[in-house]
């Protein structure tokens, strides 16, 4: 079918799913109804894409997505999520041999979907038929397979009861961790801390230069200059600052420091919530300047670098390439990993380190739950902590540094390579089994749908591979909309989605995509490093207004963009708190560079993001000067 002809036939389907639908049993409210509408029209874009490389003829194509809108027209939103998921999950366990074996095991978890499942899968059952009879092009078939079947996975639902359950499981963890032995002397921790010892030695923290994150503190979303009136301290501050403590106040503090974070969730996928910790400001001030000397050690340490690469997901995403080729290396994925880091087993493994007294001061004790009750906490820190991220990593590579130790001087061979980024570890696929019990035995927990020691797929680090072929998924992320009114961030959104839709191969839904923003002209470019730009081999941005340019000898066009505007405020301390702001950006850098601006355009206040208008150079077209302006 020609894309014309797709367009025509999704005019005539789209209106079927915009009627009203269930969600988990019961009628979607209007924001989630209105997302669920915006959804399905962009999901029957993408099969009409999958659709375009199964080889069918026109008829055919065109009841397989009568079909597919039927089932989405009458079935409840969840359960047509969650058997797209079922279904990939199927595929990329490599738990079933033949298509037939397939569809039993879907209908097995979903029994009561037996006439839905069909029409469901409808636009790639043929694709699927050919991964199941033909060896040689599985990988190929796979990747638009599960490109249809996980689109809707990062759904983002408003209040379906998520919550709740959210709530039960963060607190049947701190129980659970309670439950097990951290004992600094089992051979285990004991190992690890050594290695801990050995990799930390170097570290140091003389001249730390905290400062504040961007995001929002256990006192509400406030800004920098709010952050900085509100600092304060307490006795685990003072005795590892000692007498240096007050000149990190610009404007002063107090001794009155309480250290409770605030707990959130937020969605991580359409059926879970994502842990955020919240810190007291103080706090979190204080978190940034550790991570910042954390990374720059791990950063430069010859060994520890090379395993453990905080600020590149690369490294993971080429090793489980690597697995999924030859099967030497396995991918595993911890669930709730953040929240499963005992604060009692942080003490044993960082004991004896220059790192461990800094844990103490920069840590929570307790946390506030939606509920509105506070809670000791048993785990060392959640996602939101600063210090979150890194310690987890250098938990997860003690504990893999261990076992491959151990079996090297056991088996008198090399030790093998291993990679660790937060909870995606990449390790030695004959080590998987004792690395996992080890794990275990920590209180982790190791996400088995998501982890794969066997087969010819791996996953790490959002890189999904088949047999060395990236099968990775774009995702749809989009919130509810309104199309006359788009927000700044829904813009960008769109932008960056249409840019993936290129990379991906997906026309039709690109073009579904553009149709929403093409008339608030945006601004197409060659190059793919721009954003909120649209990528275009050859961009003629011939959709806006040119005029010719005599100072710069250039064509240009007026184009919509997502600009930042600093918030001005006469404050007091204002060009106190700026001028200390500025001097401890310039203690951090290696070579002492003084900036021209002024101190006073430090943006204290916040900034406002907004859509506006720049004019920029037309690409694509010849830089010819119309008649009247030649010589």
């Amino acid at each position: 079918m020609e894309k014309k002809d797709f367009r025509s036939l999704l005019t005539d389907l789209i209106p079927l799913v915009r009627c009203k639908h269930m969600m988990g049993g019961n009628p979607a409210e209007n924001e989630n109804q209105h997302l669920v509408s915006q959804f399905y029209e962009a999901w029957l874009h993408l099969a009409s894409d999958v659709l375009s490389q199964s080889g069918l003829e026109n008829a055919a194509i065109k009841s397989r997505l009568r079909n597919f809108t039927d089932v989405l027209a009458c079935t409840d939103v969840i359960e047509v999520l969650t058997i797209c998921q079922d279904a990939a999950s199927i595929l990329m366990d490599g738990s079933a041999d033949t298509y037939s074996g397939f569809k039993d095991r879907l209908l097995v978890l979903h029994p009561v979907a037996v006439y839905s499942i069909p029409g469901l899968l409808s636009p790639v059952s043929k694709l699927l038929a050919v991964f199941f009879e033909h060896a040689d092009v599985k990988a190929v078939s796979l990747r638009p397979v599960l490109q249809f079947l996980r689109f809707g996975k990062k759904l983002s639902f408003k209040a379906i009861g998520l919550e709740v359950k959210a709530i039960a499981s963060y607190l049947e963890t701190e129980d659970r961790l309670s439950t097990v032995s951290y004992d600094p002397e089992i051979p285990l921790i004991k190992g690890m801390n050594q290695i801990m010892r050995c990799w930390l030695n170097g570290l140091s923290f003389k001249n730390l230069v905290p400062s504040h994150g961007t995001g929002s503190v256990a006192e509400g979303k406030l800004t920098m200059y709010e952050k900085y009136k509100r600092l304060n301290a307490d006795t685990y501050l003072r005795v590892v600052f000692q007498e240096q403590l007050p000149e990190f106040f610009p404007c002063g503090f107090e001794m009155n420091l309480v250290r409770e974070s605030r707990t959130i969730f937020v969605p991580k996928t359409f059926s879970k919530l994502r842990t955020i910790s919240m810190e007291p400001t103080a706090i979190q001030y204080f978190q940034q300047g550790v991570m910042k000397r954390l990374y720059h050690y791990i950063d430069c340490h010859p060994y520890l670098g090379r395993r453990v690469q905080l600020r590149d997901q690369s490294q993971n995403r080429n090793m489980a390439r690597q697995g999924s080729i030859d099967n030497s290396l396995s991918t595993i994925d911890l669930s709730a990993a953040s929240d499963t880091v005992a604060w009692a087993l942080v003490k044993g493994v960082f004991a004896g380190t220059p790192l461990l007294k800094w844990l103490y001061a920069t840590r929570s004790k307790t946390t506030k739950l939606p509920t509105g009750d506070s809670i000791a906490l048993k785990k060392f820190a959640p996602m939101g902590s600063a210090l979150c991220f890194p310690i987890e990593c250098l938990i997860f590579s003690a504990v893999v540094e261990y076992t491959t130790q151990k079996w090297c001087t056991l088996h008198n061979q090399a030790k093998p390579d291993y990679t660790v980024y937060g909870d995606d570890l990449v390790i030695p696929s004959h080590l998987s089994g004792e690395i996992i019990e080890a794990l275990e035995s920590l209180g982790f927990v190791v996400n088995k749908d998501k982890s794969f020691c066997n087969g010819p797929f791996r996953e790490s680090c959002g890189g999904d591979y088949y047999e060395g072929v990236d099968v990775s998924s774009l995702y749809y992320r989009l919130p509810a909309f309104r199309s006359k009114s788009i927000a700044p961030e829904v813009y960008a959104a769109i932008c960056s989605t249409i840019n993936l839709c290129v990379e991906r191969d997906l026309p039709i839904l690109r073009g579904f995509l553009l149709d929403l923003i093409v008339k608030m002209k945006p601004y197409f470019s060659s190059r793919t490093t721009e954003s909120p730009s649209l990528y275009s081999p050859c961009p003629t941005n011939f959709h806006v207004s040119q005029k010719w340019d005599e100072n710069w000898q250039l064509w240009l066009g007026k184009f919509c963009t997502v600009s930042s505007r600093p918030v001005k405020r006469v404050t007091d301390d204002g060009e106190k708190i700026a001028y200390f702001v500025r001097l401890s950006q310039m203690a951090e850098r290696n070579s002492q560079i003084i900036s021209d601006q002024p101190v006073s355009d430090i943006t204290l206040h916040g900034s406002t993001i907004r859509l506006g208008w720049m004019r920029r150079e037309v690409d694509g077209l010849v830089a010819r000067p119309p008649i009247s302006a030649r010589g």
